[in-house]
């Protein structure tokens, strides 16, 4: 393969609901940066582009034939993140990786991301730290109760 082929890797950064905006903005960064410029074992180079969860969000609200009670379903969110397509003749995935920012305990929403996500082939779960990328392989539950840190990732 040629040197100037570039391969987009489509990344989702899940992250705390409570998150600044500057936190998320700084964590975005970090981990383009991660992905942006890797070489693939085909000799493709990789460009990143990063999706963060308050803007998949918004993008899942204004989707075509959304409904008001559509937008606020959180099985409905986490289906369409983890198992849509890129476009509608497109057997891409929506996102490649979702990388799950800054810790091992998440809430509801990041937990039903991560459970559908290992589930299948694609996309690939990561927790990050701010430092390093750990692959993800679970969730298990602590305090279903806890809306903002009942589950636990589990990494492999």
């Amino acid at each position: 393969m040629s040197e100037n082929v570039v391969e987009i890797r489509r990344v989702f950064l899940a992250h705390p609901k409570s998150m600044t905006d500057e936190a998320v903005q700084e964590y975005s960064e970090k981990v383009r940066k991660l992905k942006h410029g890797q070489t693939l074992k085909s000799g493709a180079t990789v460009a990143a582009s990063l999706t963060t969860g308050r803007d998949s969000i918004e993008e899942f609200k204004k989707r075509p034939g959304a409904d008001a009670r559509a937008a606020l379903n959180w099985g409905a969110w986490t289906e369409w993140v983890v198992g849509g397509l890129k476009g509608a003749f497109d057997a891409e995935p929506r996102y490649h990786y979702i990388v799950v920012v800054p810790m091992l305990y998440v809430g509801r929403a990041t937990a039903g991301l991560v459970s559908r996500a290992t589930q299948k082939t694609w996309p690939k779960v990561l927790l990050f730290d701010g430092e390093k990328l750990q692959k993800v392989t679970g969730v298990a539950v602590l305090d279903p109760r806890n809306m903002q840190q009942g589950w636990a990732l589990r990494l492999g």
